[in-house]
């Protein structure tokens, strides 16, 4: 559905006319974002839905990925912080594909995570 349009635009048009949308299309465009890898986008989406369960998918995504960023976002977007196992293992997961940045912000985040 999204894939062969104008992926910014159409984004911006449907996340403002959310009333309009219902809330199980927000969340199908979502899952088509991450299935394309687009996990930012796909988390605007899903936030508008209400959808924590797929925000919860983009979290484990980020944890394999080493992307403290996006578990931060993942979590940010239904008023949660990432756990300290979740930040441990990102770490681990950041550290085994050389991502130091968010290595070295992951084990920060741990330090005061609960």
């Amino acid at each position: 559905m999204l894939k062969n349009i104008d992926l910014w635009t159409t984004r911006n048009r449907i996340i403002e006319s959310k009333k309009k949308t219902p809330t199980e299309e927000l969340s199908l465009y979502g899952k088509e974002l991450m299935e394309s890898e687009r996990y930012p986008d796909a988390l605007d989406f899903f936030a508008k839905a209400g959808d924590a369960a797929s925000a919860g998918e983009v979290a484990k995504i980020a944890i394999s990925l080493g992307n403290c960023f996006l578990l931060e976002s993942a979590r940010k977007a239904f008023g949660e912080k990432p756990s300290k196992e979740e930040l441990e293992a990102l770490a681990e997961a950041a550290s085994a594909r050389g991502l130091v940045l968010y290595e070295t912000r992951a084990r920060e985040l741990a330090k005061t995570a609960k």
